[in-house]
């Protein structure tokens, strides 16, 4: 039901996120930040829910790693993440900033509750 969510709101998402990006003082992002952020975060989130939900528990561990993490086996979305960590630090983010912009993706799944769009198989982005 999520990943419908997900799949079915993905633009109006990254467009949220993209303009509380843009209110961020003396934080410019790039637009290859923009295009390879939280459009993949979505993507890797959307393909873990749809593999739990075909019971592809292999992939869904493959995407997303277990849940704490495991640092002896890194996912899909921990290398990503790890990568899009060392570009922000290489682009003069503070460590500060970098946490922030992953404590910001973590809330990504938060959104939907207040965000007026509508969980269900439709493809209705807006009340």
């Amino acid at each position: 039901m999520m990943n419908e969510f997900l799949a079915n709101n993905r633009d109006a998402l990254i467009t949220r996120c993209i303009e509380k990006v843009a209110k961020r003082p003396q934080r410019a992002a790039t637009e290859q930040q923009l295009k390879n952020g939280i459009p993949m975060f979505i993507d890797q989130l959307t393909r873990t829910l749809e593999a739990e939900q075909s019971n592809e528990d292999a992939t869904s561990l493959r995407i997303s790693g277990l849940s704490g993490g495991d640092t002896s086996k890194l996912s899909e979305m921990g290398l990503t993440a790890a990568a899009h960590g060392k570009e922000l630090l290489h682009l003069g983010y503070s460590v500060d900033q970098v946490v922030h912009d992953m404590a910001t993706s973590a809330r990504l799944s938060r959104t939907w509750p207040s965000s007026g769009m509508r969980l269900s198989a439709s493809t209705n982005t807006e009340p």
